[in-house]
């Protein structure tokens, strides 16, 4: 771990995790930090200790994914999986790498989660989909 104490005095700086894969997007509640890598995974870092988890245990990690977006609530995470070869959905897992689980089907994007639903485009058009 890396610690550094800035000259500002806004306190240290410390490395939580890391990744092999060059990481798009982020996210993160009180326990966790959650990322999206170009190649289309979706992992967890815990705070605490820098353990890290893969959360789209049940879509593959090597291929160039289309679009890519995710959100989290409640230490549920939620992404979208297409392709560059075929239109994949919603998907959900737990933050601890459990329960992963298609959501629904086809050309899902935006997936965005309050404490009640999940909010999403699909083929056109803007859904909730109560949690």
């Amino acid at each position: 771990m890396v610690d550094s104490a800035p000259k500002d005095g806004t306190g240290a700086v410390k490395v939580v995790g890391g990744t092999i894969s060059a990481p798009l997007l982020l996210r993160a509640d009180s326990r966790y930090v959650y990322f999206r890598t170009v190649t289309g995974g979706v992992w967890a870092i815990t705070k605490a200790d820098g353990t890290t988890t893969r959360l789209s245990t049940g879509n593959a990690d090597d291929i160039t994914v289309a679009s890519i977006d995710f959100d989290v609530n409640a230490s549920v995470a939620y992404w979208n999986w297409i392709d560059t070869s075929a239109p994949q959905g919603l998907f959900k897992a737990n933050t601890d790498g459990s329960g992963w689980a298609p959501v629904d089907s086809g050309q899902v994007f935006a997936p965005r989660v309050d404490d009640t639903a999940i909010f999403y485009w699909h083929d056109g058009a803007l859904l909730r989909r109560l949690k």
